[in-house]
């Protein structure tokens, strides 16, 4: 890695750039779905600056992602949907990824 500011300069630029690329297509399908909400982008650790914003925001419910990770790292790493179920005060939908739940059928 370089230490050449100007170098770090453009990657953070490019970096930026690309983000407001997803938000930009979040919102679009969200439009096009009819979901009213608001995207917001936070800083600091993920599941309490999200259940902090819900609070703040007045949110109805909190609709979260999951990376899929096995028992063994969710309980190591902690995991962000696990946090935000306990700690959240609104109702949460937790949406798994289409493999991972495949998977665990095939398990059962």
């Amino acid at each position: 890695m370089s230490s050449d500011p100007a170098m770090i300069s453009r990657m953070i630029q490019q970096e930026e750039e690309e983000v407001n690329a997803i938000v930009s297509k979040i919102k679009d399908k969200l439009t096009q779905c009819g979901v009213r909400g608001k995207l917001l982008r936070l800083s600091g650790e993920a599941g309490h600056a999200i259940v902090k914003a819900a609070e703040s925001e007045g949110a109805m419910c909190i609709v979260t992602g999951t990376r899929g990770m096995g028992k063994v790292r969710r309980t190591l790493l902690g995991s962000v949907s696990d946090y935000i179920l306990h700690h959240a005060h609104v109702p949460v939908l937790v949406c798994r990824h289409k493999d991972e739940h495949s998977e665990q059928q095939q398990q059962q």
